[in-house]
């Protein structure tokens, strides 16, 4: 849980530093698309960790 606690702390974090860079169109772009990747990877990894437990 304390690991479940740091990824969304450290997902905030990215979200307002990439809100901050966000001053060209095509980084913005770039980095929604990191954002995107970045969750669909921790979601894959919570359920595949919730797989293992079980």
């Amino acid at each position: 849980m304390e690991f479940d606690c740091f990824l969304n702390k450290f997902v905030i974090l990215a979200v307002e530093f990439l809100n901050r860079s966000c001053f060209v169109s095509s980084w913005c772009e770039f980095h929604v698309m990191i954002l995107v990747a970045f969750s669909l990877g921790q979601f894959l990894l919570k359920f595949l960790f919730f797989m293992t437990q079980y």
